[in-house]
């Protein structure tokens, strides 16, 4: 959908800031220099936003300039005669007041809808700006106006008033100015700044709720003769804080305002903002508890990747300092904010798991962890093993199915990485068919899996969809994604429900008893500590080589069968050094002592013994 900003003001550029980045977004002015497109570009566009002065609505809007079936955005301030001219224009069209200004952030900002439609493209701009955190108010024509004339009116009168009251004083008498005074005066260069036609007209319109503001304030007047009734004028003032103390954020920055003499004076002033800003970071801090708090009524994991990305990135777009010292403070603050988190919650590790949510990863690691709190997703295998190597938490990983065999990317970062296998864990697969929308087998044209799905329910696939084309994804979650309304995607149930899919066909895998085998890995054996086992039957896992000459491969088999061990796998993999050369990958039921493992390593070329283990019961790290 592409959009045009007609007016490349303030308010134009504020709102096209907010939809620029995930819409195709053009500005038209009248001044040229402003301009993106020409003014025969402007039917190229399906919706126009008039970011324009109330004046030039009429020769906007009956000059033939804006075809019939485009859709206009209003965003004028007054309301009343340019409903009707748009009325009138034969468009349809949406009229808003944006309650926010340049600069603003959009959370928790509002926007009041004066004139409503229904129409795709605007229920499609409206629910991006909801995604973004800002709220939607109806008002019709009379409740705006009302709104103009008390809320906004008053509000710019008594700081406009204030301030040039104030600035007299001060420059008469020479005092001083204080934060309290500051903050206003901050407040009165924001609207400085704003159009002046449009405050002037705003405080034309109310005249008469000025006159009762004033009588407002002289009944205030009265009341401060008495220190009783000041107390209770007080007490009637809304106490919205958190905290109790965000009001310090905006006293202090405020006295930063000061212009600066010398040297100690600017160091002053960095000093308050240093002091301020991590005020603010104790505040967010404590805000995390909150969502720890609201995490574990829902049981989510406390760690959002793709929320602490979106984060990052949309504060690196907002500032000109190196967007790698941006991501680095983010994500120490974001470090220190989990800590608490996980302080509050008993965490005491972490489990990395191939995500995302609805995953048969995560489905594996909810039966032994019992909560989704202390989970972290990881976007392929290798992204678990790095986590894994770099701190002292936990992966669960997906490395053998009874249906198609080993899970080669995780056999061969077991290889590469140095971790130790800990434990097992085994689990029933079963695949569900799911879509978007309740359909036809028919009407699919695409199916979209991990390439181990796909290989489980090739039968099913074959015989049901055989003219679909297949899609590869690195998780059976993650092909969720790819949906679109001709497509459905194998995923287990968990996934389906999660992404509130329609589940076409149930139970779909090749074989009905099948299982896959996970590798509970760690840094090193300490991990054990945290573990319950089903059992105490020992497996130990290695991988090996041999000289490339008749016999050697026997010679190692042969010291397994003179200790009685019985090896419940053996496979081969290319050592990816050259053609011909393997790695043996063998899991011996039985705890593999030191002095097999030096029988082993004189008939071997190499040899790593990635973990002795037995099957998991459950995992304490929480």
């Amino acid at each position: 959908m592409k959009i045009l900003v007609f007016g490349n003001g303030r308010m134009g550029t504020t709102i096209g800031n907010m939809l620029a980045k995930d819409f195709k977004l053009r500005y038209y002015d009248r001044n040229p220099k402003k301009s993106d497109v020409e003014e025969k570009d402007i039917n190229d566009f399906d919706v126009i936003f008039l970011a324009i002065p109330e004046s030039a609505y009429e020769s906007i809007l009956f000059s033939g300039l804006i075809n019939k079936d485009k859709l206009i955005i209003d965003l004028s301030s007054r309301k009343r005669r340019t409903l009707e001219m748009l009325e009138h224009s034969g468009n349809p069209f949406v009229s808003l007041h944006p309650l926010f200004g340049p600069g603003v952030f959009p959370e928790f900002s509002s926007i009041a809808i004066i004139k409503d439609c229904e129409d795709e493209r605007w229920d499609k701009i409206k629910k991006y700006l909801e995604n973004k955190g800002i709220s939607f108010y109806k008002m019709d024509l009379e409740e705006h106006e009302e709104f103009s004339k008390t809320i906004q009116a008053i509000s710019h009168f008594s700081i406009i008033s204030t301030v040039l009251f104030l600035q007299e004083k001060m420059k008469s008498k020479g005092f001083p100015s204080t934060a309290f005074a500051e903050a206003l005066f901050a407040l009165g260069e924001r609207l400085k700044h704003q159009n002046v036609e449009v405050l002037w007209t705003i405080q034309k319109d109310a005249q008469k709720e000025r006159e009762e503001f004033i009588e407002f304030v002289k009944g205030m007047d009265k009341v401060l003769k008495d220190l009783k009734d000041f107390e209770k004028i007080l007490r009637k003032i809304d106490d919205k804080s958190f905290l109790g103390n965000e009001h310090e954020f905006l006293i202090n920055i405020s006295m930063t305002r000061f212009k600066f003499k010398n040297l100690d004076e600017l160091r002053n002033k960095i000093n308050v903002l240093d002091k301020t800003m991590f005020k603010i970071m104790e505040y967010r801090i404590n805000l995390g508890k909150n969502v720890a708090n609201i995490k574990k009524k829902l049981n989510l994991p406390v760690v959002n990747k793709k929320v602490e990305e979106r984060k990052i990135n949309e504060i690196i777009s907002l500032t000109n300092i190196n967007s790698f010292v941006v991501e680095s403070v983010m994500k120490d603050i974001m470090f220190a904010t989990k800590e608490i988190q996980y302080s509050m919650l008993g965490v005491k590790r972490n489990l990395y798991v191939l995500g995302p949510l609805g995953s048969f990863s995560e489905e594996a690691a909810l039966k032994i962890v019992k909560s989704r709190i202390p989970l972290i997703y990881c976007s392929d295998i290798t992204e678990v093993f790095e986590n894994v190597m770099d701190s002292s938490n936990f992966g669960l990983v997906p490395v053998e199915n009874s249906s198609t065999g080993s899970v080669i990317e995780s056999v061969e970062n077991l290889i590469k990485y140095d971790v130790k296998v800990i434990g097992e864990f085994k689990m029933k697969i079963n695949h569900c068919l799911a879509a978007l929308r309740d359909m036809d087998l028919q009407e699919i044209k695409t199916v979209c899996s991990h390439p181990q799905a796909i290989a489980q329910c090739w039968k099913f696939i074959m015989e049901n969809l055989p003219n679909a084309k297949i899609k590869y994804a690195t998780s059976t979650s993650k092909a969720v994604e790819m949906l679109d309304r001709s497509s459905a995607c194998i995923c287990s149930e968990a996934a389906a429900r999660t992404n509130k899919l329609h589940i076409l066909k149930r139970s779909i895998q090749d074989n009905k008893m099948n299982e896959t085998k996970f590798y509970l890995i760690s840094k090193d054996d300490s991990g054990k500590d945290y573990v319950d086992w089903k059992n105490e039957e020992i497996v130990t896992s290695i991988v090996f080589s041999v000289k490339n000459e008749p016999g050697s491969l026997k010679r190692v088999l042969d010291v397994f069968y003179k200790n009685k061990i019985n090896l419940r796998k053996l496979e081969s993999r290319p050592s990816k050094r050259k053609l011909g050369e393997y790695l043996f990958i063998c899991e011996a039921e039985d705890d593999v002592n030191k002095d097999i493992i030096n029988e082993l390593e004189k008939n071997t070329e190499f040899i790593k013994i990635l973990g002795k283990f037995s099957e998991v019961k459950k995992l304490n790290i929480i």
